[in-house]
Protein backbone atom coordinates (compact mmCIF):
# COMPACT_ATOMS: atom_id res chain seq x y z
CA UNK A 1 0.00 0.00 0.00
CA UNK A 2 1.25 3.31 -0.71
CA UNK A 3 2.27 5.87 1.34
CA UNK A 4 0.14 8.66 0.28
CA UNK A 5 -3.71 8.91 -0.06
CA UNK A 6 -5.73 11.23 -2.44
CA UNK A 7 -9.49 12.53 -1.95
CA UNK A 8 -9.09 14.06 -5.48
CA UNK A 9 -8.82 17.21 -3.36
CA UNK A 10 -5.39 16.68 -1.27
CA UNK A 11 -2.61 14.53 -1.35
CA UNK A 12 -0.36 13.81 1.27
CA UNK A 13 2.40 11.64 2.49
CA UNK A 14 1.61 9.45 5.76
CA UNK A 15 4.11 10.19 8.48
CA UNK A 16 5.88 7.67 10.28
CA UNK A 17 3.88 8.09 13.67
CA UNK A 18 0.34 7.18 11.60
CA UNK A 19 2.23 4.29 9.04
CA UNK A 20 1.30 1.87 11.92
CA UNK A 21 -2.50 3.25 12.24
CA UNK A 22 -5.39 0.59 11.12
CA UNK A 23 -6.81 1.72 7.25
CA UNK A 24 -10.06 2.23 6.43
CA UNK A 25 -10.00 3.52 2.32
CA UNK A 26 -6.28 3.67 2.44
CA UNK A 27 -6.21 6.56 5.27
CA UNK A 28 -5.20 5.64 8.30
CA UNK A 29 -7.66 5.83 11.20
CA UNK A 30 -6.82 8.87 14.11
CA UNK A 31 -6.54 7.35 17.53
CA UNK A 32 -9.32 9.41 18.63
CA UNK A 33 -11.87 7.89 15.86
CA UNK A 34 -15.20 6.53 16.75
CA UNK A 35 -15.24 2.98 15.62
CA UNK A 36 -18.99 2.11 14.98
CA UNK A 37 -20.65 -1.01 16.00
CA UNK A 38 -19.91 -2.66 12.61
CA UNK A 39 -15.86 -1.83 12.64
CA UNK A 40 -16.28 0.89 10.51
CA UNK A 41 -14.75 4.49 11.63
CA UNK A 42 -16.81 7.53 11.98
CA UNK A 43 -14.20 10.39 11.31
CA UNK A 44 -16.94 12.60 13.14
CA UNK A 45 -16.77 11.09 16.37
CA UNK A 46 -14.74 10.58 19.03
CA UNK A 47 -14.02 7.80 21.08
CA UNK A 48 -14.74 9.28 24.92
CA UNK A 49 -12.18 6.69 26.25
CA UNK A 50 -9.17 7.42 24.14
CA UNK A 51 -9.54 11.34 24.52
CA UNK A 52 -9.21 11.13 27.79
CA UNK A 53 -6.20 8.72 27.61
CA UNK A 54 -4.25 10.97 25.03
CA UNK A 55 -5.25 14.44 27.48
CA UNK A 56 -4.52 12.30 30.32
CA UNK A 57 -1.12 10.69 29.20
CA UNK A 58 0.27 12.83 27.04
CA UNK A 59 -0.44 10.77 23.90
CA UNK A 60 -0.70 12.76 20.38
CA UNK A 61 -4.87 11.85 19.17
CA UNK A 62 -3.68 11.15 15.64
CA UNK A 63 -1.21 8.20 16.18
CA UNK A 64 -1.88 7.25 20.00
CA UNK A 65 2.09 7.72 20.63
CA UNK A 66 3.72 10.03 23.45
CA UNK A 67 3.94 13.14 22.63
CA UNK A 68 7.16 15.01 22.61
CA UNK A 69 8.93 18.74 22.80
CA UNK A 70 6.49 20.60 20.37
CA UNK A 71 3.06 20.06 20.30
CA UNK A 72 0.12 20.79 17.94
CA UNK A 73 -3.91 21.71 17.79
CA UNK A 74 -5.79 22.67 15.06
CA UNK A 75 -8.70 25.18 15.29
CA UNK A 76 -10.06 27.72 13.59
CA UNK A 77 -10.42 31.83 14.92
CA UNK A 78 -12.08 31.01 18.23
CA UNK A 79 -9.29 28.27 18.98
CA UNK A 80 -6.92 31.23 18.32
CA UNK A 81 -8.66 33.73 20.20
CA UNK A 82 -9.31 31.64 23.56
CA UNK A 83 -6.58 28.61 23.05
CA UNK A 84 -9.55 26.31 23.90
CA UNK A 85 -9.73 22.69 21.80
CA UNK A 86 -11.78 19.45 22.01
CA UNK A 87 -9.46 17.59 20.38
CA UNK A 88 -6.15 16.62 22.00
CA UNK A 89 -2.75 17.50 21.04
CA UNK A 90 -0.70 15.98 18.16
CA UNK A 91 3.04 15.86 16.84
CA UNK A 92 3.70 18.42 15.17
CA UNK A 93 3.76 15.95 11.81
CA UNK A 94 0.75 13.95 12.22
CA UNK A 95 -0.98 17.61 12.70
CA UNK A 96 1.00 18.83 9.22
CA UNK A 97 -0.53 15.56 8.04
CA UNK A 98 -4.02 16.38 9.17
CA UNK A 99 -4.30 19.80 7.84
CA UNK A 100 -3.63 18.58 4.21
CA UNK A 101 -5.30 15.39 4.62
CA UNK A 102 -8.38 15.64 6.62
CA UNK A 103 -11.25 16.53 4.41
CA UNK A 104 -13.00 18.66 7.08
CA UNK A 105 -9.78 20.47 8.06
CA UNK A 106 -8.87 21.58 3.98
CA UNK A 107 -12.56 22.35 3.10
CA UNK A 108 -13.25 19.52 1.04
CA UNK A 109 -16.28 17.76 3.10
CA UNK A 110 -18.72 19.97 4.70
CA UNK A 111 -19.65 18.34 7.44
CA UNK A 112 -20.25 19.08 11.19
CA UNK A 113 -18.53 17.44 13.96
CA UNK A 114 -20.09 14.97 16.05
CA UNK A 115 -19.33 13.60 19.54
CA UNK A 116 -20.78 11.43 22.00
CA UNK A 117 -22.52 14.39 24.08
CA UNK A 118 -24.86 16.73 23.80
CA UNK A 119 -23.96 18.57 20.20
CA UNK A 120 -24.46 21.76 22.67
CA UNK A 121 -21.98 20.47 25.12
CA UNK A 122 -19.13 22.56 23.68
CA UNK A 123 -20.42 26.38 22.71
CA UNK A 124 -16.65 27.39 23.14
CA UNK A 125 -15.62 25.25 19.73
CA UNK A 126 -17.51 25.48 16.63
CA UNK A 127 -18.61 22.11 15.50
CA UNK A 128 -18.97 23.92 11.99
CA UNK A 129 -15.53 24.00 9.50
CA UNK A 130 -14.21 27.72 10.07
CA UNK A 131 -13.56 30.24 7.50
CA UNK A 132 -10.14 30.54 8.38
CA UNK A 133 -8.27 26.98 9.93
CA UNK A 134 -4.92 27.37 11.84
CA UNK A 135 -2.22 24.69 13.06
CA UNK A 136 -0.60 25.90 16.42
CA UNK A 137 2.27 24.79 17.94
CA UNK A 138 3.04 25.35 21.71
CA UNK A 139 4.66 23.31 24.42
CA UNK A 140 1.81 21.61 26.35
CA UNK A 141 -1.91 22.35 27.97
CA UNK A 142 -3.88 22.22 30.78
CA UNK A 143 -7.06 20.42 31.04
CA UNK A 144 -9.85 23.55 32.30
CA UNK A 145 -13.81 23.04 33.67
CA UNK A 146 -16.01 25.39 32.03
CA UNK A 147 -19.36 25.55 32.33
CA UNK A 148 -19.61 21.66 33.81
CA UNK A 149 -17.20 20.62 30.36
CA UNK A 150 -13.81 19.65 30.29
CA UNK A 151 -11.73 21.65 27.87
CA UNK A 152 -8.40 21.85 27.01
CA UNK A 153 -6.15 24.65 27.02
CA UNK A 154 -2.67 25.21 25.42
CA UNK A 155 -0.10 26.62 26.66
CA UNK A 156 0.66 30.24 24.69
CA UNK A 157 1.74 29.68 21.01
CA UNK A 158 5.10 29.46 20.36
CA UNK A 159 3.83 29.92 16.39
CA UNK A 160 0.48 29.69 14.47
CA UNK A 161 0.00 29.18 10.95
CA UNK A 162 -2.94 29.29 8.74
CA UNK A 163 -4.05 26.08 6.77
CA UNK A 164 -4.58 26.97 3.17
CA UNK A 165 -7.60 25.56 1.55
CA UNK A 166 -6.83 24.20 -1.90
CA UNK A 167 -8.25 25.37 -4.99
CA UNK A 168 -11.70 23.54 -6.25
CA UNK A 169 -10.76 20.97 -9.38
CA UNK A 170 -12.58 20.85 -11.49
Amino acid sequence: MSGTWDLNCVVADIPEYLKARPRWKGFPIPFTTLIKEDGTPDFRGTDQHRWAECVTKGLCGLCGQPLIYWQAFIGGEKCKESRLFFDPAMHVKCAEFAAKACPFIVGCKSYSIKTNQDPTAYRNISAERPTHMYLFKTRGYDLVKIEEKVYIKAHPFKFVNEIPRPEPKE
